[in-house]
């Protein structure tokens, strides 16, 4: 069976949408990394290196990095740097109440971040 120049041409199509669509979201992708990483090396010159916070720079931290909802519960459980950058999932989940999966996914990305950033 032969396949239609129109048909042909409406695949040719929906291929070069999808390319760009690809590359858009490669675009988006390598946008929000480069953001992210400006927030964090903005965190580390604002707050220094974190294995000296204490809770109140670790709330900072928080509420800079858009997590401002949580800053009182890690205040209350005197979460300092070295606390943080230990902190797994269930943890958040179960000991501080990080119960949303996104913001406990979020919040576990950012300190994996700050644990790559290199240290005084």
């Amino acid at each position: 069976a032969q396949i239609s120049p129109e048909a042909q041409a409406r695949a040719e199509e929906e291929r070069k949408a999808a390319e760009e669509k690809a590359v858009e979201k490669a675009r988006e992708e390598q946008r929000a990394a480069e953001l992210a990483q400006e927030l964090i090396d903005f965190d580390r010159r604002l707050l220094g290196d974190w294995r000296k916070w204490g809770p109140a720079d670790v709330g900072h931290w928080l509420a800079q990095s858009g997590f401002e909802d949580l800053v009182e519960v890690f205040d209350q459980n005197h979460v300092d740097g070295p606390t943080l950058i230990t902190l797994g999932k269930a943890e958040l989940r179960d000991e501080l109440g990080v119960k949303a999966l996104a913001q406990r996914r979020a919040l576990a990305e950012a300190i994996a971040a700050l644990k790559q950033l290199p240290l005084c």
